[in-house]
């Protein structure tokens, strides 16, 4: 993907040197100026540029968006910018942590840790109304499987990113689902579909929403959306064989 800056009014009087053009009719002047985020300073690379237009400084957005932990993607066919903030767990104040837990799929494992999604969407605030918990988990029993239905509840300091970040105090197993007439079990179709998924989706946060098994067709389908896509998401279905 190409990377495309795009300025953004930050209201700052300025006078300095070097003329450019941003575009054929705009003439503009660079201006070499000095990034903090949060008190700490942060260098643009060298492919960035910021510039003075009219007494306003316009910044590289991408450069901006990204050191605050935003995404930002260019659409060439409709030519529209999108940034994309990051989701944040709500924080959990110390009293709260013993209580704290999750309860959803196993959608991947990175060394000691698991990442867990739950099925269950919370209405957080306007921008969100379909918010999907995640959380890497570490200090977890060794032999768990992308697919298995978990429920882990949480010690110590639950890190606000997402997906957030914590210890587990509790691990337990849910129910393994498998029909008669199936010879797959719900965890073996659930793991195929994320496997598969990731395969054509680059940024993929896997949340379950429904597993059915039919056994006229003997086809499992897993219903699902991608947590990292902005509100309202598309939800998906993959279709697996039961052999």
């Amino acid at each position: 993907m190409k990377k495309f800056w795009l300025g953004l009014v930050c209201g700052i009087v300025i006078a300095t040197s070097t003329a450019v053009y941003a575009n054929e009719a705009i003439q503009a002047t660079l201006f070499p100026v000095q990034y903090f985020f949060n008190s700490q300073p942060h260098e643009p690379d060298s492919e960035y540029a910021t510039l003075n237009y009219n007494g306003h400084a316009y910044v590289p957005v991408r450069f901006v968006a990204e050191s605050m932990g935003a995404s930002v993607n260019y659409d060439e066919a409709y030519r529209y910018i999108s940034i994309k903030q990051p989701l944040v767990v709500p924080y959990r104040t110390p009293s709260e942590l013993g209580t704290f837990s999750i309860e959803g799929y196993i959608t991947k494992i990175d060394g000691e840790r698991v990442l867990i999604v739950s099925t269950s969407a919370k209405d957080i605030h306007a921008q969100n109304k379909e918010f999907y918990e995640a959380v890497w988990v570490g200090n977890v029993p060794k032999g768990l499987r992308v697919g298995q239905a978990v429920q882990v509840s949480f010690q110590g300091v639950v890190e606000t990113s997402y997906p957030a970040q914590a210890l587990n105090d509790k691990l337990s197993f849910m129910p393994v689902q498998k029909p008669k007439q199936a010879d797959l079990s719900e965890e073996q179709v659930v793991r195929q579909a994320i496997v598969q998924a990731g395969e054509t989706e680059e940024r993929l946060l896997f949340v379950v929403k429904d597993v059915a098994y039919d056994e006229y067709s003997d086809t499992w389908s897993v219903r699902y959306v991608n947590a990292f896509q902005q509100y309202p998401r598309q939800e998906q279905i993959h279709l697996v064989a039961d052999q």
